[in-house]
């Protein structure tokens, strides 16, 4: 399976849109997915680690939004951008805290966090799901590598 550049969890594709316009021409544009539930982002976040989460929090979600950010927050490779709800601005600050690198408040905000997600990109050009792998086809030696599959 490929390794996701960006995961975007929202219950409309209206950030999806928007954060899929402002990385048109990116080299990873291919490898967004979308999920409409937190569970579902984080399944996905585990299965690439290294991708950049762009969760929309609301305040009906915003326990789970922390809880998450707060994930996130410890894996160093890890990175999350937080698209911003209105009813939900307040937690802005408590947010950044949780571990939120970038913040959104609306579409207008989506060339800022697609700088940040190029950014992350370029700290971690590629991340397969298998490590093994992806170091043995790295070595200096060749021969050595582990066959592939």
């Amino acid at each position: 399976m490929a390794t996701a550049g960006l995961i975007i969890c929202e219950k409309t594709q209206r950030w999806a849109v928007a954060l899929r316009a402002a990385l048109r021409g990116g080299e990873r544009s291919e490898g967004i997915a979308e999920t409409r539930a937190l569970s579902q982002a984080e399944a996905a976040w585990r299965e690439s680690p290294a991708a950049v989460l762009a969760i929309e929090v609301t305040a009906a979600n915003l326990p789970a939004a922390v809880e998450l950010l707060l994930k996130v927050g410890r894996q160093p490779q890890s990175a999350a951008i937080v698209l911003l709800d209105d009813e939900a601005a307040a937690a802005e600050a408590m947010l950044r805290e949780a571990g939120a690198v970038g913040v959104c408040r609306t579409a207008l905000d989506a060339p800022a966090a697609a700088r940040l997600i190029r950014r992350h990109w370029q700290q971690f050009p590629t991340i397969a799901a298998d490590p093994a792998g992806d170091i043995s086809t790295r070595l200096p030696w060749p021969e050595y590598a582990l066959p592939a599959g």
